[in-house]
């Protein structure tokens, strides 16, 4: 049986070839807590507990594949096979050796410790039972595959629990490694300095290599002279991503860091987003909601017959079928205790569909000519006289 693993990409450790760092989808454990043995009332210290790597399982990293999703849509994917005994449940888990020694003093029982209790954080926050979740798994022999990783050096652990969601510490660990692919000329037209624009709206990005004939960094989103709040570009970065099928830039949902809000007096999830427009409206104008998934495609480059380039919009689909599309991307944050979404107010988000043009390239591209200075910005008004809301309910 094969299975796909919906995983989100940003959730799997940075590879060392990579110079950016990628955030975790939450924070591990440190590893130990509970009270500390002899705790005094005449009770019987803990048990010690302690890791036990099982040798008649195994854990293995079968190399990159292609894999046709639901949508049709080819997506390079990491293969994995396993050989499981035991009666509960198990997952997988991948990092660098630095990061295993960062997060976890290279100790497999604090590693399994903070491993489950995010297993059962992710489930709780996600208001469903641990097994539910797909990555867990049951099947004695089977293969299943991962989003694509960055290129290096890296340990795989297979980690059992209960069906109570707890640890029993028993586990097996393989080492793997992850090869880049020769870059193809299609993927490496992309990198460079772009200008992105509607008529009342423009950013800067520059688009730079992170993983051969998949992903790219994009830094500069809602920067520059049309945003009243300037994100950072060494720390507020985002993906991109290239097909190899029909060899354009998509653009997509990703979670980016957690963090404690004390404006919003709450901890927030920091997101890149798609948003749609819907049907209601009140005094501010159109409501402006958003796509919750991340992982989603919100909208790609077409290279049009004049050689000019378009950033054209995705459809994002409703559980009954109903399909809106999206009309911008842009940075926000879910906040955990209003169960909110909250925008940056950045009033010069361009409107897809967007006009992308070159600024500098590192190789030939099938453009109209490099853009200048003096054409960079629109001549209307940067910030829009009427914007959709900046604070909206989640659907």
């Amino acid at each position: 049986m094969k299975r796909f693993l919906t995983l989100l990409m940003l959730a799997l450790v940075l590879m060392p070839g990579c110079e950016k760092r990628t955030p975790r989808n939450h924070y591990p454990s440190n590893g130990g807590g509970g009270s500390s043995p002899g705790g005094g009332g005449g009770q019987e210290p803990p048990a010690v507990v302690t890791a036990n790597k099982r040798t008649d399982w195994w854990v293995r990293y079968e190399g990159r594949s292609d894999f046709r999703g639901s949508d049709g849509r080819i997506n390079k994917v990491e293969d994995f096979s396993f050989h499981y005994t035991g009666s509960g449940y198990f997952f997988i888990r991948t990092l660098t050796a630095d990061d295993y020694q960062k997060w976890y003093s290279s100790d497999p029982k604090s590693l399994i410790e903070g491993e489950v209790k995010d297993l059962n954080t992710i489930a709780e926050n996600e208001d469903r039972d641990f097994w539910d979740s797909p990555d867990v798994f049951t099947s004695k022999d089977t293969e299943t595959n991962f989003n694509i990783m960055l290129h290096g050096d890296y340990l795989v652990f297979l980690i059992e629990v209960d069906n109570k969601g707890k640890a029993t510490y028993d586990y097996c660990s393989a080492e793997m490694t992850v090869v880049e692919e020769r870059a193809l000329d299609n993927y490496l037209r992309w990198i460079g300095k772009w200008h992105v624009a509607d008529d009342y709206a423009a950013f800067d990005i520059t688009i730079s290599h992170c993983e051969n004939n998949y992903l790219y960094y994009i830094d500069g989103w809602e920067t520059g002279r049309s945003v009243s709040t300037q994100m950072n570009m060494d720390e507020d970065w985002i993906y991109g991503r290239y097909r190899n099928e029909d060899g354009a830039l998509y653009f997509f949902g990703q979670y980016r860091a957690s963090y404690e809000d004390k404006g919003l007096g709450t901890w927030v999830d920091e997101m890149f987003v798609g948003t749609y427009l819907t049907s209601n409206s009140d005094e501010n104008g159109i409501v402006d909601d958003e796509g919750a998934n991340y992982g989603f495609d919100i909208a790609h480059t077409v290279i049009n017959g004049d050689n000019s380039i378009s950033i054209v919009p995705e459809q994002f689909s409703f559980p009954n079928g109903f399909l809106a599309t999206y009309h911008s991307m842009r940075y926000s944050r879910f906040c955990y205790d209003e169960k909110n979404w909250a925008h940056y107010n950045n009033s010069g988000v361009p409107w897809l569909p967007l006009r992308m043009t070159a600024i500098s390239t590192g190789a030939p591209l099938p453009t109209k000519g490099l853009i200048d200075e003096a054409d960079r910005y629109p001549t209307k008004n940067s910030l829009r006289r009427r914007q959709p809301k900046v604070f909206v309910e989640r659907n």
